[in-house]
């Protein structure tokens, strides 16, 4: 003997007929960005993206990059997490002195900045390791073997990325992608940023503008494809 049928009221049968999978999807979203926190969709999409620099004292290249990259993002409106490390760095040591000139010159304050060593653990998230000379991308990957295909010197990853500038990449991670394939072409000869410490101003200022005239290219490209991190 079968049982009866249950009885749902008119209020329940009413409701199931006019779910739609269009319904179930809204849904599924709403109690997805319910988890998300307060955060919008658009939110959710646009991710932080991280750049890390590092430099050999953290007291000279590497956080003038870093601040020089900061600002232009902050110009563009777009959200980025960018710091600096040194591979011999010395826990808080301040910008050198005329770094922090010719920083000033380029628009940037490098008066609180305090050096701090090469951290494998700051910077295994990054989407983007940059260091000013081939010698120290070297160390950072035998330190961080993992994160090779994203460490490139700041000059090399301006060179290759420039030409991908117009070619549609929505995520930082496809460009980096691409880029360090483009790599594989070319012998690097120029990639060094010279270390100008205890050579005077006008080594300081060449050296500045050489960082400068890199991270323009750099964050051009980074900016254009900054809707999502991943």
């Amino acid at each position: 003997m079968t049982s009866p049928p249950s009885r749902r009221s008119r209020r329940e049968r009413t409701q199931a007929a006019s779910s739609s999978p269009a319904d179930d999807l809204r849904a599924q979203l709403a109690a997805f960005f319910a988890e998300l926190g307060p955060q919008t969709p658009a939110d959710a999409v646009r991710q932080t993206l991280s750049v890390h620099v590092v430099g050999t004292g953290d007291v000279c290249r590497s956080p003038l990059a870093a601040a020089l990259l900061a600002r232009r993002f902050a110009q563009a409106g777009t959200p980025a997490h960018i710091d600096s490390s040194g591979v011999s760095a010395q826990v808080g040591a301040p910008a050198d002195r005329l770094t922090q000139l010719v920083a000033r010159e380029h628009g940037v304050d490098l008066s609180s900045h305090r050096a701090r060593p090469f951290d494998p653990a700051s910077a295994v998230h990054a989407a983007l390791v940059l260091t000013v000379t081939r010698q120290q991308r070297e160390a950072v990957i035998a330190l961080l073997p993992a994160a090779t295909r994203r460490v490139f010197t700041l000059r090399e990853f301006a060179e290759v990325a420039r030409p991908l500038a117009d070619a549609g990449y929505l995520r930082a991670a496809h460009l980096i992608s691409e880029a360090n394939v483009r790599r594989q072409l070319r012998s690097g000869a120029g990639d060094d940023i010279l270390d100008p410490i205890g050579r005077g101003e006008v080594a300081h200022r060449a050296v500045s503008t050489a960082i400068a005239t890199a991270v323009d290219t750099v964050a051009g490209v980074l900016i254009r494809t900054a809707g999502g991190r991943r």
